[in-house]
């Protein structure tokens, strides 16, 4: 005879630890961090507090696709009464695949304006960018201004 199964209906996933929540997050692409804010009330806002995030290709092909979509992100941010939006732990920024794309500055201009605590931000571009480009992409990037007076930039070409 087969064993019932009883579904329980406590919410297990709410009892994990930060510690725990924080390494399964760094294991996830950017977006699928965010996606999790629906898991439970304890994750809703729990991806904005994470102290890495991970910007990869996928991320980067998507949101060139999308550049009106990151303006109007960047807009809805920069609105009154979203100004106060923060990424308060967030600590490292690592940017890889960046094209230097009008949509992916601005998105990158957005993390450094609403993230206090960040101490380090390294962007990777895509091969075959030249030297020129990739000076003015730096510089461009260099000259944004900061939430965090520690956040240092890193240009790997």
């Amino acid at each position: 005879m087969a064993k019932k199964r009883t579904i329980s209906s406590k919410d297990r996933v709410s009892e994990l630890s930060a510690e725990l929540i924080y390494y399964i997050l760094e294991q996830m692409r950017a977006e699928d961090v965010a996606r999790t804010s629906v898991l439970s009330k304890k994750w809703r806002y729990i991806w904005a507090s994470h102290p890495r995030l991970l910007l990869d290709k996928r991320f980067f092909k998507r949101l060139s696709v999308g550049a009106n979509e990151a303006s109007g992100v960047v807009s809805y941010m920069e609105a009154e009464g979203n100004s106060n939006l923060r990424l308060n732990r967030l600590q490292t920024m690592i940017l890889h695949y960046f094209n230097g794309l009008k949509a992916e500055v601005l998105f990158t201009n957005l993390l450094l304006s609403h993230s206090p605590s960040l101490e380090r931000m390294a962007t990777e571009n895509r091969s075959g960018i030249d030297a020129k480009e990739g000076l003015r992409i730096s510089t461009e990037l260099m000259q944004f201004p900061r939430a965090s007076t520690k956040a240092q930039i890193v240009y790997l070409p």
